[in-house]
């Protein structure tokens, strides 16, 4: 059997005003994954092709009225 490894669950901990906050893998794991889905999102609203139906969806409703 594999033994499980004793890893502590905070990477680090700062101690303000008498006030212990720690930064731990999970948290970090969130952090990394809400930036990483930012980023995604910039780069596909950068893409002008992404946008392309809605621009003649548009051409095309106004010239109905």
């Amino acid at each position: 059997m594999i033994p499980f490894p004793n890893i502590a669950p905070e990477i680090f901990t700062i101690h303000l005003f008498g006030q212990d906050f720690s930064l731990r893998w999970y948290a970090l794991a969130y952090l990394v994954g809400l930036l990483a889905g930012w980023w995604i999102i910039v780069q596909l609203m950068k893409r002008p092709a992404l946008w392309a139906a809605a621009r003649r969806w548009r051409r095309a409703r106004s010239r109905s009225f």
